[in-house]
């Protein structure tokens, strides 16, 4: 005997029999070859009986009779496709087998089981799982047919759902109707996305906008430019704004700080139906409902696409040889451009934010098929292009970015900006001849992946972006003109001072060391300075000089002299994000192949400049030194014997180190002599 298959509609079963048997004979209602028989369902052939089914007195609507509950559901036919039913019941008199091949998802594991069960089929039963319907998938399927007892799960989850469908439904809009005297319709879904709608409409109309203003200020440096926003609290008083601005205006700036970091953006995640259905309504305007019809459309008819109607935005190690086809079959259209600038390397098993079966349920992402359909309709083609641009990003590297933080100072108040560098475009030329995509999936604005707290002036550049933090003073603030060690001065010029030989320092000073530091930090700088006196609180009175200047060449001779050993090694922070000043003058002055080295200055220069910690950078000095990353050093400061004119202290208290910067200052005068540095 032969096999009956069951498709889900007559487009699909006709699709199969061209993929598994191109001469079988069309018969209008199925399609039969020497060895299969192909019908279809035309969708829900069948569907749960009305209450009056089950009991005369349910014939009219009483709130007395609720809630009604039948113990064994029944099931009737669709009075309008009954016809078809019979033909599928004739059909199945004259096979012993039974090949489920509805759409591979539980409404089409529902259609099937309910013909099974009104028509009692006792066949056994396999089961057609694919996720499109070129031929050669179709023929890849059938070699490869599934058990249909593995989809009981599937089955019973369906059955579930129509039956809590029938239950809230009939039950509620019984109740509501009756209760309230107007007919009124009660949904398991469509009532609570109602109520979600009722609320974010009353939430829109009671919304009460309120006007407020933002302060913009524009610096310069040099040929440099670049825009900051104002930080405090949100201005609604536009009086204040414009006094603030008054304020600011024509007035130089100070840069209070200045970070650089790399930072990656990734490209989206592949399309689920959702999440098409929500870029195609923001760019075309498409309600959801023709999203999926243009999606089953291309689906079905141009096979042009996978599955559509998933909700995973992943694919499995099994999808990959297709990715790769569908990339080589998309080099001969329209796409060709953008195939030769894609890697197949990009998409391989161990790549999770493609490859990831464990968030693969019933149907992976969706994607092109290798099948490329011709000419489509303005929509559909719409369609298809969105997802093959999203298709076509995950080939291509991340766009990569510098984003520069500045807060810049005038008079007191401080404008923060962020300028985001673009160094590659990526992925990200995929979109290029369109407008800017907004993200809706995965890849990050920030190096962090975190929401920065305050607001800030972003710009997007290509062209490179610099800034010099060491015209952190501009010419005419009084607090530039004090010299190296008095208020105003900050722990660049204490370290300058300290190797230089100059020995005071004022309670500015000593403000904004606590400031960045901490006091810790503050009190050892003290006592590098004066022998144990405290660095406290930010008082003018607190001047104080030191009785002898510091030896320079006892300095030196102390640290090339002194070894410190590094077998010891204690718990520590790394090298990587800070060391004491003896720790870089004794490295970076011993090397031979750092000594004088062009290298050294440039990072001398942008460690100044920056104002930072840069780990980075850090770490490249380190990798020059060939000393293992993360490799943890003593921090002991060496005693000396009886040096005239030489402050110490033992070591600085537990816990504390002193930048690694100061280390490159130290080592800047053994290499350059001891002059002082330039103020920063």
């Amino acid at each position: 005997m032969k096999t009956l298959i069951i498709a889900e509609k007559p487009d699909m079963g006709r699709n199969i029999a061209a993929a598994i048997d191109p001469k079988a004979k069309n018969q209008r209602t199925y399609i039969e070859g020497e060895q299969y028989i192909i019908t279809w369902a035309i969708g829900h052939l069948i569907g749960l009986a009305e209450p009056d089914a089950y009991d005369d007195r349910y014939k009219k609507w009483n709130l007395g009779d609720l809630p009604i509950i039948p113990e064994q559901f029944k099931l009737v036919p669709n009075a309008k496709t009954k016809d078809q039913l019979k033909v599928i019941a004739e059909l199945a008199k004259r096979c012993s087998h039974l090949v489920n091949a509805c759409d591979a998802g539980r409404e089409g594991q529902h259609i099937f089981s309910l013909i099974q069960r009104h028509l009692k089929l006792k066949q056994p039963v396999k089961r057609l799982w694919i996720s499109d319907l070129t031929p050669e998938t179709i023929r890849r399927g059938f070699a490869e047919l599934k058990e249909g007892a593995d989809f009981e799960p599937l089955t019973r989850a369906a059955k579930a759902r129509s039956e809590a469908d029938w239950l809230i439904g009939m039950n509620g809009s019984r109740a509501f109707t009756t209760k309230h005297k107007e007919l009124l319709s009660v949904g398991r879904v469509q009532t609570p996305v109602l109520a979600l709608l009722y609320d974010r409409q009353k939430e829109i109309e009671a919304f009460q906008s309120n006007k407020y203003y933002e302060v913009e200020a524009w610096f310069e440096q040099g040929e440099t430019l670049y825009r900051g926003l104002w930080q405090g609290e949100r201005l609604t008083d536009g009086e204040k704004a414009k006094a603030l601005a008054e304020k600011v205006k024509g007035k130089r700036g100070r840069v209070e700080s200045y970070e650089v970091k790399d930072t990656k953006e990734y490209p989206f995640k592949l399309y689920d139906l959702t999440l098409l259905q929500r870029e195609a309504n923001a760019k075309f305007g498409f309600s959801a409902k023709k999203t999926l019809d243009l999606a089953q459309t291309l689906y079905e008819k141009h096979k042009a696409i996978s599955y559509p109607r998933t909700n995973s935005n992943y694919v499995t190690e099994q999808n990959i040889p297709e990715m790769h086809r569908a990339l080589d079959q998309l080099a001969k259209t329209d796409y060709r451009g953008l195939v030769e600038g894609a890697d197949k390397k990009f998409v391989h098993k161990n790549n999770k934010a493609v490859c990831n079966p464990s968030k693969v349920e019933d149907h992976h992402a969706i994607l092109p098929t290798h099948k490329t359909p011709g000419a489509l309709p303005p929509d559909e083609a719409k369609l298809y292009d969105l997802i093959v641009r999203r298709f076509l990003s995950q080939f291509y590297p991340a766009a990569s970015y510098k984003m520069h933080t500045v807060l810049t100072a005038a008079e007191g108040e401080r404008f923060k900006s962020t300028i985001k560098q673009l160094l590659d475009l990526g992925w990200k030329v995929i979109y290029a001849d369109q407008k800017k995509e907004k993200p809706t999936g995965r890849g990050k604005g920030k190096a962090d992946g975190k929401e920065d707290d305050e607001e800030s002036a972003e710009e997007e550049v290509q062209t490179p972006f610099t800034l010099d933090s060491r015209a952190a003073e501009p010419p005419g603030d009084p607090r530039a003109e004090d010299p190296p060690g008095h208020a105003g001065a900050d722990e660049h010029e204490l370290v300058a001072a300290l190797v230089a030989g100059k020995r005071t320092v004022g309670g500015g000073q000593s403000a904004v060391i606590v400031e960045r530091h901490g006091q810790r930090y503050a009190d050892a700088v003290a006592a590098q300075l004066f022998g144990g006196s405290r660095c406290s609180a930010p008082d003018e009175s607190d001047l104080v000089a030191a009785e002898q200047p510091v030896d320079h060449a006892a300095l030196i001779e102390l640290v090339i002299d002194e070894r410190i050993d590094y077998d010891r090694r204690p718990p520590a922070r790394t090298l990587h994000e800070e060391g004491d000043i003896l720790h870089g003058a004794l490295i970076m002055g011993e090397s031979d192949d750092i000594r004088g080295a062009d290298g050294l200055h440039e990072l001398h220069a942008q460690l100044l400049r920056r104002r930072k910690r840069d780990a980075e950078e850090v770490g490249d000095v380190i990798e020059r030194l060939d000393i293992a990353p993360g490799e943890q050093l003593g921090h002991d400061i060496p005693k000396p014997d009886d040096r005239d004119g030489l402050v110490t202290v033992d070591r600085p208290p537990d816990g504390l180190v002193y930048p690694y910067r100061t280390g490159c200052f130290a080592a800047k005068m053994l290499l350059d002599g001891p002059n002082p540095l330039p103020a920063a």
